[in-house]
């Protein structure tokens, strides 16, 4: 409803604008010009007022509009501070607003506009002379098996994935295994 109240307040404002235009009017080429510009981006942000688009053309009449009394000013020293005022509220209410930040479906901001890190943990040094070498190991054992189940596997198997937290028990090696009763699966080697 806030849309429609603010498109009728255009439509009035831009009534008496062209009537006091119109009241004015000389007849010279280049203000059947402008009016004719004038009136033709008036009808298209009517016809487009649901877009962005609408406002936008009624900013340009409302500045064409004002270029329009500062001609006829010039030319014969007269100022309509009626029509200038009219002129002034459209390109006030026109005047484009800051959109709000957007946001992805799920609600949360984009990535462009998620804030960034800003701890970062300085490299480790390496004393001189020292080569770096790398350990790996599984420290909590390296066969997966389910509490409930009598087959164990490797942590990698698609099998062992699907053993459900509290029920997984990591295995030291097959020995291991095989002697708390537990079957290898055809994923270990």
């Amino acid at each position: 409803m806030e849309t429609f109240g603010k498109l009728l307040l255009f439509l009035v404002l831009l009534v008496f604008l062209f009537y006091g235009i119109r009241t004015i009017f000389t007849g010279s080429i280049t203000e059947i010009i402008i009016i004719s510009v004038m009136g033709i981006l008036t009808v298209l942000g009517f016809t487009h007022w649901k877009k962005l688009l609408g406002e936008r053309l009624f900013l340009f009449v409302s500045l064409l509009s004002l270029a329009y009394l500062i001609f006829i000013w010039s030319l014969g020293g007269s100022l309509y501070l009626t029509l200038l005022f009219i002129s002034l509220v459209i390109f006030l209410l026109a005047f484009p607003k800051r959109q709000p930040k957007m946001l992805k479906d799920d609600g949360e901001p984009t990535i462009s506009e998620q804030p960034h890190s800003v701890v970062f943990e300085p490299p480790k040094q390496q004393e001189p002379g020292k080569e770096a070498s790398v350990v790996k190991h599984f420290s909590p054992g390296l066969y997966v098996a389910s509490s409930n189940g009598s087959v164990f596997h490797a942590p990698t198997c698609n099998w062992a994935k699907k053993v459900a937290e509290r029920r997984r028990i990591w295995l030291q090696d097959k020995d291991d295994a095989r002697g708390k009763g537990y079957n290898s699966h055809n994923c270990v080697s």
